[in-house]
């Protein structure tokens, strides 16, 4: 039975979210976006403003690669 659901299962319309967009969750959803549609979530609404304007206070991520996800997902 959990073989029949993966295959199934079509990975290229997949939708993957991410839940908190800090050290980990923004270069993850990132890493992820290259493939995959993504939905990044945070609750702290001044970090999403930040992220959106391509400001990353954390200095994780790569500014220019966060911008090239802004259009593939």
């Amino acid at each position: 039975m959990h073989k029949q659901r993966m295959e199934q299962f079509d990975l290229k319309a997949a939708k993957i979210a991410v839940i908190g967009l800090g050290y980990v969750g923004l270069p993850l959803s990132i890493e992820f976006a290259k493939k995959y549609k993504v939905l990044g979530f945070d609750i702290n609404t001044d970090r999403i403003n930040d992220l959106l304007e391509g400001i990353d206070s954390t200095g994780e991520a790569d500014i220019d690669e966060l911008k090239k996800s802004y259009k593939r997902s």
